[in-house]
């Protein structure tokens, strides 16, 4: 850091009350942290360079994970190049309740599609894994619906009924629309009834 050669810096976006916290555990090795004060000491920590601070803020959220807020400490850990082994796994075995949360509504696209091509996700059938997407597209369908061919090809149709494929998918108002994602439909219902015996 260029602010080490210097006798005094100028500290912006870390409030009196962080820089404190992080001051006593310099000091004294110390470490305050709640609910409340997790994140800004973590980002401030990120900031300051302060590594083992930053996995220290980090485990406490692992050891705070729930349904609720997973998805937030997974993006948190993964921006601040945090390890994510626990978050990971935690996702994927509770995935089925997670996808009904209103943070895996709010994931980005990026977000979605990395975690929707999982292949360790706990679900019962790929048509868990579908419901979901349908459901995070459904939640803003005007911004959403550009996504719709590159949302398909992270999802295993192979895998999924081809009732499934026909009244849940096919005929989805948005694929409907969509070329390249009736396309894709199509290609998978052909492949399905291609091992069907005829006759």
């Amino acid at each position: 850091m260029i602010e080490s050669t210097k006798k005094k810096i100028t500290i912006r976006n870390i409030d009196f009350a962080t820089l404190e916290l992080i001051v006593s555990y310099a000091y004294c090795g110390r470490l305050h942290i709640n609910v409340e004060n997790v994140l800004p000491v973590m980002y401030a920590a990120n900031f300051l360079q302060l590594n083992a601070l930053t996995e220290k803020c980090a485990n406490y959220l692992k050891h705070h994970m729930h349904l609720t807020n997973v998805l937030g400490v997974r993006a948190v850990c993964s921006s601040l190049n945090c390890s994510s082994d626990e978050t990971e796994r935690f996702v994927e075995k509770y995935f089925t309740s997670i996808c009904l949360t209103k943070s895996f509504l709010e994931l980005s696209i990026d977000e979605l599609t990395m975690l929707l091509a999982k292949d360790s996700l706990n679900v019962e059938n790929e048509e868990t894994v579908c419901k979901a997407a349908l459901r995070w597209i459904d939640h803003d369908p005007t911004h959403r619906k550009v996504f719709i061919s590159r949302i398909l090809k992270c999802l295993r149709l192979l895998a999924l009924n081809p009732s499934f494929l026909v009244v849940e998918l096919g005929r989805h108002p948005l694929v409907r629309e969509d070329k390249q994602s009736r396309e894709i439909v199509s290609r998978f219902l052909r492949s399905k009834f291609a091992h069907f015996p005829v006759k």
